[in-house]
């Protein structure tokens, strides 16, 4: 990602973040390969390993049970928590720029709420402002789709209309992600009007847990954001 910048002091934390992130990521990927090898090696040969998936896919969730081959619905349900782990890895990536490039930058938050009591708690100014940092970052996590994208932007100093094609297509998984861990994989209005608000829209489809295909693209779509965002950030900030 970074053979072409020249980086030194505050980038070196940029790169050392993203480099971390991406390692994190491959390795997902990685796993999910290797299940699906496992998968494909032990298909239809009567052994342990494919008897065990046969006795695990017939416990699988209703949603996970929506193709006649057991292998097929045993990955689909593996790829399910891959892709949670995923987008977490992501979210935390962006999460870890976030705090490095805030504390370098306070005056990019503007004015966010400290407790006297809290403040009175510190033992320094440093500790106030890092407890400022952490609360935007919290409230940030609530905003809506639109209000997410542009304070990201904003703090990471980003030229809108490079990003524009990448941000939905992120958004949506970030949804989709949530539907996996609140309601079991199943679209609720909360879902498709995230999706609307960022251009995208909905699937027909009711339960929407990703296959291997989308948990593929997926890590397409958080790779390039990721190397588009370090990258930019590298040579923005660089010290």
């Amino acid at each position: 990602i970074f053979k072409d910048v020249e980086n030194m002091g505050f980038s070196d934390k940029i790169i050392n973040i993203a480099t971390e992130r991406q390692r994190r990521i491959e390795c997902l990927l990685n796993c999910v390969n290797l299940n699906l090898d496992v998968i494909n090696a032990a298909y239809d040969q009567g052994n342990d390993v494919s008897k065990q998936i046969s006795k695990i896919a017939t416990n699988l969730p209703d949603g996970f049970r929506r193709n006649t081959n057991d292998n097929i619905n045993f990955h689909s349900f593996v790829v399910s928590h891959y892709f949670i782990t995923l987008i977490a890895e992501f979210e935390g990536f962006l999460v870890d720029m976030l705090r490095s490039i805030v504390k370098r930058y306070p005056e990019k938050v503007g004015n966010i709420s400290i407790k006297v009591s809290e403040l009175t708690a510190c033992c320094s100014l440093d500790e106030a402002i890092y407890i400022g940092i952490d609360r935007f970052i919290n409230e940030l996590t609530y905003k809506r789709p639109k209000e997410y994208i542009d304070t990201l932007q904003r703090i990471f100093s980003l030229n809108k209309e490079e990003f524009e094609a990448l941000w939905p297509e992120f958004m949506e998984r970030k949804a989709r992600r949530d539907l996996g861990v609140h309601n079991d994989w199943r679209k609720n209005e909360i879902y498709v009007r995230k999706v609307k608000e960022v251009g995208i829209t909905p699937s027909k489809d009711d339960f929407l847990a990703p296959d291997n295909e989308y948990f593929v693209d997926s890590v397409k779509v958080v790779f390039d954001l990721l190397a588009k965002i370090s990258v930019h950030c590298a040579e923005k900030f660089r010290a």
